[in-house]
């Protein structure tokens, strides 16, 4: 009889103590993705996206854990404010860094950036300071932020210094970013 007690308690003290780290989950924050949407943040379709192994995961839970698709096909996620930071670590381009050339100018609800100089400066800027994942961090800081995935978007202008003549503008997602100096019209 006595052995049968102490077992109830043991059982008893495992149940309590699961329930408890249960309800010490951190809380999720959910992200509804349309397919269109799903595929500009992550490349890949909603079905695709629960197969497929990302790098990011190497720093933080992996989204497919608590990832689904809704009766509309669209890929929803719940993520942590952990997963929140390490994806923003993950894609970190050094947007602060960009406070120190003074040729870019990033705006402050992060849905674009506007590069302006002359040729040799734009050139340079493009070649050795701005990346892809430029825009997926600012993607991700505006998603982060409170923007709903359908409504991210991140404009990208190339002013020429002096003749104030826009050699490049687009807007991401609904527009490919690409950033080819030798199409760009420059005064001479």
């Amino acid at each position: 009889m006595r052995k049968k007690s102490i077992l109830i308690f043991i059982i008893s003290l495992l149940v309590i103590m699961l329930a408890s780290c249960m309800l010490k989950s951190e809380p999720r924050t959910e992200y509804v993705f349309p397919s269109n949407i799903s595929l500009a943040f992550f490349g890949t379709e909603p079905e695709d996206f629960l197969k497929t192994n990302r790098k990011l995961y190497d720093y933080c839970e992996d989204f497919r854990k608590h990832a689904e698709i809704d009766e509309n096909g669209n890929l929803v996620l719940k993520l942590t404010s952990e997963q929140e930071k390490a994806t923003l670590e993950y894609y970190d381009s050094g947007l602060e860094d960009f406070d120190r050339i003074p040729e870019v100018e990033v705006l402050d609800d992060y849905t674009g950036f506007t590069i302006t100089g002359d040729k040799e400066a734009i050139i340079d800027i493009v070649a050795n300071e701005f990346g892809i994942l430029t825009i997926d961090e600012l993607a991700f800081r505006q998603l982060f932020n409170g923007i709903k995935p359908e409504d991210v978007s991140v404009k990208v202008t190339i002013i020429e210094q002096g003749s104030n003549n826009i050699l490049y503008t687009a807007t991401w997602p609904k527009e490919d970013i690409t950033l080819s100096p030798k199409t760009w019209q420059f005064s001479e």
